[in-house]
């Protein structure tokens, strides 16, 4: 990818990315694949701890077409992703989960199990393959905005 691997920052659909800063490593791994990919992604990069980042997170939730949320123990107990998986509810974002710790017990996180309710989970472990996750997203209608068209030939 020649482009500079930075968030979307656009007006066209892009996937709202929500982790924990404990998984960043992973979840930007993630990201990158889905960049390259050819879809739109936004995360809190270069975001320092202020006011100003509660009001940039909501302002991506509410224009974002895709609330991603990665799954993993620490964003389960990070009440930064509490807050941004209820907001984009009340928001009524469509909502897609992927769970990056293959040890995360769901049911030891109530709050997040009652939220997620019948929400699809989805795996995207170490050593899993990132093109078939992407493929598994091509075929998801909601995610099918949020990637760029080709330009014609």
């Amino acid at each position: 990818m020649s482009e500079t691997f930075r968030p979307y920052e656009g007006t066209d659909p892009y996937i709202f990315i929500s982790y924990s800063s404990q998984d960043r490593d992973q979840v930007l791994r993630v990201a990158r694949t889905l960049r390259e990919a050819g879809y739109r992604v936004w995360w809190d990069e270069g975001i320092h701890v202020s006011d100003e980042i509660t009001e940039e997170i909501v302002e991506h939730i509410e224009r974002c077409a895709v609330f991603l949320l990665f799954l993993s123990e620490a964003s389960c107990g990070s009440d930064w992703c509490w807050k941004e998986l209820r907001y984009a509810q009340g928001r009524k974002r469509p909502i897609a989960a992927v769970r990056i710790d293959p040890d995360l017990d769901l049911d030891r996180h109530r709050r997040f199990r009652f939220h997620l309710g019948d929400i699809h989970i989805d795996r995207a472990a170490p050593g899993d393959d990132l093109a078939a996750f992407v493929a598994r997203l091509d075929r998801g209608p909601v995610f099918v905005p949020c990637k760029e068209t080709p330009p014609d030939p």
